[in-house]
Parts: C-alpha cells; structure tokens; sequence
C-alpha cells in the first residue's frame, strides 16, 4: 500500500490517503494577478471533498509542472 501526503493550507501533510481509494481529482487554478493559485479537488471513497493546496505559482507553465509532478505521485 501506498500512501502520499495532501498538504494544508500551510503546504504541510494534514492527511496522507492511499491514492487506490482516490475516485475524483480536478484542477482548480485562479488568476491573482501576480501568478496562479493552484488547487486540487479530490473525492475520497468513504469521505467528503477535500481541497488542497498546491501553491502560488509565478507562471501557468509552474502551475503546470506542479501540477504535473502531483498528478504523478497520485497515479505513480
């Protein structure tokens, strides 16, 4: 079994899942004006939707690469 960590708010781990039990995912991204704020929204069997955080980004091309490299670890 694997597990990987969503981070918080504050990019820390609050909650590791196996990502086996990980049914949806969705990109979320907002314009700040200065770069991109990413999020993923995920649904969890057996649990509500949980939003994470990951990051402000300088650029999309970043917001892309952190993307990219979380999608990686969840299908892995």
């Amino acid at each position: 079994m694997k597990l990987i960590p969503l981070p918080g708010s504050d990019g820390r781990p609050t909650l590791w899942v196996n990502p086996e039990h990980v049914t949806t995912v969705a990109r979320l991204d907002q314009s700040t004006g200065e770069g991109v704020q990413l999020r993923a929204e995920l649904k969890i069997e057996g649990m509500g939707l949980h939003r994470v955080n990951l990051g402000d980004h300088a650029s999309a091309a970043d917001a892309d690469a952190a993307w990219q490299k979380f999608f990686d670890e969840l299908v892995g």
